[in-house]
């Protein structure tokens, strides 16, 4: 009798680490995968970032360049003139 309740008890058993086993493996490799996303996505940021923030310093360069030219050819003009500030 307790020969036969074991053997009824086996597959549900069976069956159930079986499961067990499928549901970490898959479980393992999905938190792996976002994991991977998030770093990506990430990445994907900290260059955009990157690329916006060396455009604003170009555009701050070209501000500079065309303030020092125009301090230049105010110097030159003012010389040119004979008139001293």
């Amino acid at each position: 009798m307790a020969n036969l309740m074991g053997r009824k008890l086996l597959i549900p058993v069976c069956v159930f680490l079986l499961l067990l086993v499928v549901t970490l493996t898959i479980w393992s490799n999905s938190r792996t995968s976002l994991a991977t996303n998030d770093k990506q996505r990430f990445n994907l940021k900290v260059e955009h970032l990157q690329h916006q923030i060396q455009s604003r310093f170009y555009a701050y360069e070209q501000v500079l360049m065309g303030g020092l030219g125009f301090l230049k050819a105010l110097m030159r003009l003012v010389v040119k003139n004979g008139v001293f500030i």
